[in-house]
């Protein structure tokens, strides 16, 4: 970090685990780090002219359970950037997510006020076939039943208007049982949140695992349309 901030004077940012704390406070549970460790990472930083961009969520990135039934929760990961870059994004702000196979947890960045983002998401679009809808059982027959229950063809403009229909009735149908499947996915990273942070927590709860099933399978259908 030191090289870099000699050879150039960009807005630089930089983001990722450290592996370090800047204050003691930033760890809870045992093993507390070495102090003379914590003073070369501030140095580090105030060298290069960095500073940590905050966040929200837990106050921690790291978690493990360690000898004795302790669990150690860390602030391994955060964002620092200079003070050219954050003028440069003066709405960025660091969210950290919820991690179901990782002792990890993983940071977001977002660099755009809440309200664009979600403008852009609103934004109309065609209809789009979800490879994540041949998952439900449901999807041919409903496919089935529409196009027998549709009027019968008789030029170009009745298949189009047939495949319309059609395409409003998968939409339609694959919003309430997939719609959902990223809404389902905050709603259950929040409840996950939510069981995890409790800092006096030192065991895995019943409940803390049926939740992170429901995530695995939630990513699972993602992933699927992710790779459209």
């Amino acid at each position: 970090m030191k090289q870099m901030r000699s050879d150039r004077d960009l807005p630089w940012v930089c983001i990722g685990d450290f592996n370090e704390i800047l204050r003691r406070e930033e760890q809870l549970g045992p093993n507390n780090r070495e102090e003379y460790l914590m003073e070369g990472f501030r140095e580090a930083v105030d060298v290069c002219q960095l500073c940590d961009i905050g966040y929200s969520g837990l106050d921690w990135t790291f978690e493990k359970k360690v000898a004795g039934g302790y669990f150690v929760r860390v602030r391994l990961d955060r964002v620092l950037a200079s003070a050219k870059w954050c003028a440069c994004f003066p709405f960025a702000v660091v969210r950290h997510l919820t991690a179901v196979k990782s002792d990890h947890c993983p940071i977001l960045l977002s660099c755009e006020p809440e309200k664009i983002r979600g403008a852009s998401r609103g934004l109309g679009r065609p209809f789009r076939y979800e490879l994540m809808w041949e998952t439900n059982k449901g999807l041919y027959p409903l496919v089935q039943q529409v196009w027998k229950d549709g009027q019968h063809c008789h030029s170009v403009e009745d298949m189009k208007n047939k495949l319309c229909h059609l395409g409003e009735e998968l939409r339609f149908w694959g919003q309430n049982s997939f719609g959902a499947v990223r809404k389902k996915l905050r709603v259950q990273r929040k409840k996950l949140e939510q069981l995890r942070s409790d800092p006096t927590r030192n065991d895995i709860l019943e409940e803390e695992k049926k939740v992170e099933e429901r995530i695995v399978l939630l990513n699972y259908q993602e992933e699927i349309v992710w790779r459209q």
